[in-house]
């Protein structure tokens, strides 16, 4: 085994592999919902959708990774706890931006209060950081507390099940999206937050001076096993259907839990056993140094260019799935192949230029569709 994580790019590359996992994850888990009629043979449609469950878990979770270790990094350079919120909120809140002008993309100006990826992304950066400052032993209780509320404001807010883009309604008021914000919305602060909080813990496993792969992948495995261990009392003594929609904290557990244990599996494979580096690690690296902009690019590709240019509509079976979702990832491995040098040689922030232009051309689109009479705004 090896004691240091595998650089590239200077870069750790299992941290990359982890992120290309959840934005692929995500990205087929849309893909299924959009164009895969569920009453097509609905345990193969089911087999094909579960992989893609464990996505929002790594995507939030690795938030609290990727700060504990920038944090860090940044206090063993002497530099101000100042330099690290100077660096933060810009980027937490140009991807709130997003997430609102993602809405109006997808949705028209009634969408402009949703709730959803982008926004959750960008508040846990922020509370991910203030965490920071309260010892682990200590944070641990915040995840706890959070996931022990969720019911409780659930019951207090009327929740009420948020289900597909067709029947969901989003909020139309302050208060509304406020309601959106702590558990009535689709991904809310209640029980999603707990996630990167979670990570925060993990990530403090990085900072050690030695064999840390080795107690990244501990940390995570003992993440991952704490809440699947959850889950007997709560199915069997509770009830709990492990459902979406309505959103369970069994569920949460569940997608939670595999996420922590799919990130042991891969620092233990990238780092721990240096596995020969494959096709399939590299397809995941690679979307996940753009992670940002594939997410986004996605939107483009899927509901404007499939759904509303050519026609398609929810009734594909799998073969034609899987055609439209490896018809997206080599685009996009074509992007990346001119893209990423080009990052490299900059700077990260010129993903999120890259991404405002993307989200500007999926804006223009939206509105020569509502124009031409094809999508109503």
């Amino acid at each position: 085994m090896d004691e240091t994580f595998r650089i590239h790019n200077r870069r750790i590359r299992s941290i990359d592999v982890v992120r290309g996992i959840a934005v692929i994850a995500m990205i087929y888990n849309h893909f299924g919902h959009a164009l895969v009629n569920p009453t097509y043979f609905p345990p193969l449609t089911l087999t094909i959708l579960f992989p893609a469950i464990w996505g929002q878990g790594l995507f939030y979770g690795f938030i609290g990774v990727t700060t504990a270790m920038v944090d860090h990094r940044i206090k063993a350079k002497g530099v101000p706890q100042s330099a690290v919120w100077r660096r933060l909120l810009p980027r937490a809140g140009m991807i709130l931006f997003m997430g609102y002008l993602l809405s109006i993309m997808m949705g028209g100006w009634r969408w402009v209060l949703d709730w959803s990826v982008l926004q959750l992304i960008a508040v846990s950066m922020i509370v991910s950081q203030l965490a920071m400052k309260i010892p682990p032993r200590y944070r641990i209780a915040l995840p706890v507390i959070i996931v022990a509320m969720t019911p409780f404001l659930q019951l207090l807010l009327n929740y009420q099940v948020v289900s597909t883009a067709v029947t969901y309604q989003p909020p139309q008021n302050l208060l509304e999206h406020l309601a959106a914000m702590i558990t009535n919305g689709r991904l809310p602060l209640f029980p999603w937050l707990a996630s990167p909080l979670i990570g925060t813990i993990v990530g403090e496993a990085i900072v050690a001076p030695s064999k840390q792969p080795l107690k990244l992948t501990q940390a995570s495995l003992v993440a991952g096993a704490a809440q699947l261990a959850c889950l007997p009392p709560l199915v069997f003594l509770a009830g709990d259907a492990l459902t979406q929609a309505p959103l369970t904290i069994g569920y949460f557990l569940l997608v939670n839990g595999l996420a922590f244990l799919i990130t042991a599996a891969v620092v233990t494979t990238v780092d721990l056993w240096r596995w020969r580096w494959s096709p399939i690690p590299q397809f995941c690296e690679v979307n996940g140094q753009m992670m940002l902009i594939t997410y986004i690019m996605h939107f483009l590709y899927c509901p404007l260019l499939l759904t509303h240019t050519l026609g398609f509509v929810q009734n594909m079976e799998v073969v034609g799935f899987f055609i439209a979702v490896v018809g997206y990832f080599v685009l996009s491995m074509v992007f990346a192949r001119f893209w990423l040098p080009f990052r490299f040689k900059n700077s990260s922030r010129v993903d999120y230029y890259a991404t405002f232009v993307l989200l500007a051309i999926g804006v223009l689109w939206r509105i020569i569709f509502a124009y031409l009479g094809i999508w109503s705004w």
